[in-house]
C-alpha cells in the first residue's frame, strides 16, 4: 500500500495513508515540517501558487512515488499567491519538500505576476 502527500500552493496540503489519518498543510509564510512514521512507498506532490493581478500566471504542479525511511523529517514550504493590484501583481510562492537543502525532493515554481500582459506559468522539478 502507497502513502500520499499532496501539496497544493496557496491552497492546501495533505499528507494521508489513508483517509482517516491525513494531516493538512496550508500556506504559512514559513517552513512545516512533517515526520514520516511508516517506511513506505509515497505518492508525493506539490503545486506552487497563482501569480498575483489580473492575469497571474499558474504555478506548476509536481508529483511521483517516492520511498521513504520511518523517522526522516521532510520540510515542507506552501507557496502563497503573489500580491494583488489592478494594474500589477507579484509572482507567486514556490512549494518545496526536502529533506536538507542538498535533497529536494519535489520543487513546483509559482506563477508569473500578471500586469496588463500577463504572467508566465510556473516550472516544476523532482529529484
Amino acid at each position: 500500500m502507497w502513502k500520499m502527500i499532496l501539496l497544493a500552493g496557496a491552497s492546501a496540503a495533505a499528507l494521508a495513508s489513508t483517509a482517516a489519518d491525513a494531516a493538512s498543510f496550508v500556506y504559512t509564510g514559513a517552513v512545516q515540517t512533517y515526520t514520516i512514521t511508516q517506511t513506505g512507498l509515497y505518492n508525493l506532490g506539490a503545486a506552487g501558487a497563482q501569480g498575483g493581478g489580473a492575469l497571474g500566471g499558474r504555478g506548476a504542479a509536481v508529483s511521483g512515488r517516492l520511498s521513504l525511511t520511518s523517522g526522516t523529517v521532510l520540510n515542507i514550504i506552501v507557496g502563497g499567491q503573489g500580491g494583488i493590484d489592478s494594474q500589477r501583481g507579484g509572482g507567486g510562492g514556490g512549494t518545496f519538500i526536502y529533506t536538507d537543502l542538498s535533497t529536494p525532493l519535489a520543487v513546483a515554481g509559482g506563477g508569473g505576476g500578471g500586469g496588463n500582459f500577463g504572467g508566465g506559468d510556473g516550472l516544476a522539478d523532482t529529484s
